[in-house]
């Protein structure tokens, strides 16, 4: 699995080498540079010019971008619309500003907080780490003494990447956070949708979740510390491949509907609630599906949205009328991977 250090390197080697973007002889490189005049300075810009065989350059060391991607222009098989993120973050998360300790959000809200990088979460009784008092009547955030007011964001865009019906997209070496929604949410009848080596976190519903008839493959990526890692439902159909889902603080990854889904080399652990939730009329198989143990003898946290009100923890959760197409998920009795301390 990619780490975040490693995720920037790779960005790095493809900045030195732009020669290995496939394109045709009609299709440009669109290039976001906020410090560069010759290149466009916001994701919404450069998306707006955008044609089959094109791709979307985020100049590697340029983010957060405080933006939306999306991205409304299909692709071909033979071209398709690539977005090479460069290691960037692209995130829903705006800086919080404190005076005297105290701030000021809109009262009865939800959001999710992060202090320099680390999200803040909520314990089941609704009080917050670190001694963060919330007041939803008014909306005030108050820090304990000896915390600092810097370093502070809060959740305050409801999507960062969003499709509608879009075909053949390629989205790879993107950092997506800070969503009051799912970090990447994705309707319609889309298909040819490819994310490679993203890292999707401290969203506020699911990491990335498929509605309708969407199509897509996930490849060497990682989902923690949203509300759900993945969560999948309609007649949507992933492909999933050397992905990690972990420490989301409910469900890891998790299937409804007429959902269908492959699984090879992935791993759900550490999630809160439980680690795989299969319902209904799910279609699923795998090749490599590992299932730890979840360590947790109650719900750790408060979940939001579609986990809010499961309150017992498992390992996994699969329906009565739910039949494996082919191969089955190998439970392990230890919380963690050995390769994860």
């Amino acid at each position: 699995m990619f780490t975040l250090i490693q995720l920037k390197k790779t960005a790095l080697a493809l900045s030195l080498c732009t020669a290995l973007i496939p394109t045709t002889s009609f299709a440009k490189v669109i290039k976001v540079d906020p410090g560069n005049s010759n290149a466009y300075a916001t994701l919404a810009s450069a998306t707006e010019v955008l044609r089959a065989g094109d791709t979307l350059w985020i100049e590697p060391g340029t983010g957060p971008y405080r933006e939306v991607l999306r991205v409304p222009v299909s692709g071909t098989e033979g071209d398709p619309i690539i977005i090479e993120g460069n290691g960037n973050e692209i995130t829903g998360f705006e800086p919080l500003k404190f005076k005297n300790g105290n701030a000021s959000v809109k009262a009865d809200s939800s959001f999710v907080l992060r202090f320099e990088g680390k999200r803040i979460k909520q314990h089941t009784n609704g009080e917050f780490e670190y001694g963060v008092e919330y007041d939803p009547s008014n909306g005030l955030i108050s820090l304990s003494r000896g915390i600092s007011d810097e370093g502070w964001e809060i959740s305050s865009r409801d999507a960062v990447v969003v499709l509608g019906t879009v075909f053949n997209h390629i989205y790879r070496n993107l950092v997506v956070t800070g969503s009051l929604n799912d970090g990447i949410n994705l309707h319609g009848k889309s298909s040819g949708l490819v994310f490679d080596n993203v890292e999707v976190y401290q969203n506020f519903d699911e990491g990335i979740s498929a509605h309708d008839t969407v199509e897509l493959t996930i490849r060497n990526s990682r989902f923690y510390e949203n509300d759900n890692g993945l969560l999948n439902i309609g007649k949507s159909y992933v492909r999933l491949e050397n992905v990690d889902f972990y420490d989301n603080l409910g469900l890891g990854l998790a299937f409804s509907g007429e959902a269908g889904f492959y699984a090879e080399n992935v791993r759900t652990w550490g999630n809160g609630i439980t680690q795989l939730l299969i319902r209904k009329e799910v279609d699923a198989s795998c090749d490599v599906l590992e299932v730890y143990q979840n360590g947790n003898k109650e719900k750790p946290w408060m979940t939001y949205s579609e986990s809010a009100n499961m309150n017992k923890v498992s390992n996994s959760v699969l329906s009565h009328r739910f039949v494996w197409r082919s191969g089955e998920p190998t439970y392990y009795n230890q919380t963690t991977p050995n390769d994860v301390h």
